[in-house]
């Protein structure tokens, strides 16, 4: 199942310490509810990406996702970035576009087990920063 593959349990020494040493000097996020973590959002800069924005099921609809989203182009403006981009699973599809994202390319991704997972490559224009931050 592509799940498991993405995200595969259960979570290994090798794997938190190739999430602690950060190679790629990702802009991290972590939401949490009540000192729960409900969500995580992920840029990659040097690459102009937004990596991830995962949600808690339990907890969508909440404007969680959005709220991580936001702060991720707010930070991609901040280090001067003029656009991101990403590769949506199908189903995440229509919350990037309302996010503002637009689709340029249909396509697939493979996982570092070597499955394959059908992808929306997507694209965002970045504003200029206006509030002064």
């Amino acid at each position: 199942m592509v799940i498991e593959a993405w995200a595969p349990m259960p979570v290994t020494d090798d794997a938190v310490e190739r999430v602690r040493v950060n190679r790629e000097n990702e802009y991290r996020l972590i939401a949490d509810m009540d000192g729960r973590v409900v969500g995580i959002g992920v840029g990659a800069f040097e690459k102009a990406e937004l990596r991830a924005c995962y949600v808690a099921p339990d907890v969508g609809g909440k404007g969680i996702g959005s709220a991580l989203v936001r702060e991720i182009e707010r930070a991609a403006r901040k280090h001067g970035l003029t656009h991101l981009e990403l590769d949506s699973s199908v189903t995440a599809e229509s919350f990037y576009r309302k996010a503002g994202f637009e689709a340029f390319e249909r396509g697939e991704r493979a996982l570092r087990n070597g499955q394959r997972m059908a992808c929306v490559k997507m694209r965002k224009a970045l504003p200029p920063n206006c509030s002064g931050d």
